[in-house]
């Protein structure tokens, strides 16, 4: 009978034991194995947009309509075009916020099942290690095999952008989530080394959106990491290792600022120093402008991995883009950046429907700019 007892119990243990395993592994799975748990923002920091003068009068109404249907929704369009929309009219400034239309691109952004039933593209929102991550590809193909995604990190830092809370539902392929699982997933990734798979510019917009006043945490290789460390390696790196041709370091440096600004999160000295390297990147740009107001992809001695037909307005947009994060006297002339408005309003009324579908990227973020500037001028 003790036996039969004994036997019992111990398979109650071995039953016990296994169920914890399993627990233990799911959690495992969850959380940051090395990481700590930081406290995150519950809802996203949000970053002052100082829109240029439109000093040539080039962004008219019919401007900004042509912008609007140029940039409108399609059927056909993948994860990396729905949010570059979202980027631009999910924002609280647009007509658009909150419309249906808002609300449908945020429910397939954030729901795998959903996305791949419209797009096609499956695995894009998919369960790690470290909590939940978005692979954003341009197709279905590039995000089932082994190459590096687009832009690591980059729907978090749209979602920030729009004023998402951490506690948003995500709907991955093999779980249910929220944003906080996709930021935690992030801070446990970053390293202050190059790596693969690791893109700074957008980890930095995570950071500065939903980190604040908490300044450090630890990552999945139990080091110790904090902003003011990622800011010194974020200036030190070479601008040429940045995405679109480096421009997209100074929005990076003009968020970190705007964010140390609210809360104590740098250094005084390394915040001079990050508004020197902007100031210097300005004049850079201001001096490499091109006569048409655009800029060539070498602006800063780097270059493209690619030569496309927008080029140019690709440049002009993201570098303006950034430009409007910082306040006057760290960027480029009003003269400087009305000429590139002047281009970009040109681009646009000399483009069609299917240019700008193809070339998605460049308009919205060219299109963006448009459409703020515009907003101020009227």
């Amino acid at each position: 009978m003790r036996t039969g007892r004994r036997a019992i119990a111990g398979r109650r243990e071995v039953i016990g034991a296994g169920l914890g395993v399993v627990v233990g592994l799911a959690l495992w799975r969850r959380w940051p194995r090395g990481g700590s748990r930081v406290e995150l923002r519950r809802e996203p920091l949000r970053f002052a947009v100082y829109p240029f003068q439109d000093l040539e009068g080039a962004v008219s109404g019919s401007v900004l309509e042509t912008v609007r249907k140029r940039l409108c929704l399609r059927p056909a369009m993948n994860f990396s075009q729905y949010l570059h929309w979202l980027q631009i009219f999910g924002v609280r400034e647009s007509p658009e916020y909150q419309a249906e239309a808002t609300r449908e691109v945020l429910s397939l952004l954030t729901d795998a099942g959903r996305l791949e039933e419209r797009s096609g593209q499956a695995n894009v929102i998919v369960p790690t290690e470290d909590g939940v991550r978005f692979l954003v590809g341009q197709t279905g193909d590039a995000l089932v095999d082994s190459s590096r995604p687009a832009h690591p990190f980059q729907a978090l830092g749209v979602f920030g952008e729009v004023g998402l809370p951490a506690s948003t539902p995500i709907v991955a392929s093999g779980g249910d989530f929220t944003l906080k699982d996709a930021v935690r997933d992030c801070l446990s990734n970053l390293q202050i080394r190059e790596a693969a798979r690791q893109e700074p510019e957008w980890a930095t917009q995570v950071l500065a959106h939903y980190l604040p006043p908490a300044c450090s945490w630890r990552n999945r290789w139990g080091e110790d990491m904090t902003i003011e460390r990622w800011a010194e390696f974020l200036a030190e790196r070479d601008v040429t290792r940045y995405s679109c041709a480096g421009t997209h370091l100074l929005h990076s440096l003009a968020v970190l600022l705007q964010a140390g600004a609210a809360h104590p999160i740098l250094s005084a000295e390394l915040a001079d120093h990050l508004r020197g390297v902007c100031r210097e990147y300005s004049r850079t740009i201001e001096a490499t402008q091109e006569p048409n107001g655009a800029w060539r992809s070498d602006w800063s001695k780097g270059g493209l991995a690619r030569e496309y037909r927008s080029l140019e307005v690709h440049m002009a947009g993201h570098i303006l883009e950034a430009q409007m994060y910082l306040p006057e006297e760290l960027r480029i002339s009003p003269r400087c950046a009305a000429r590139a408005l002047k281009y970009l309003a040109q681009a646009f009324a000399a483009s069609d429907d299917n240019t700008v579908f193809e070339e998605h990227c460049p308009y919205s973020h060219a299109g963006g700019v448009l459409l703020r500037c515009g907003a101020q001028a009227g």
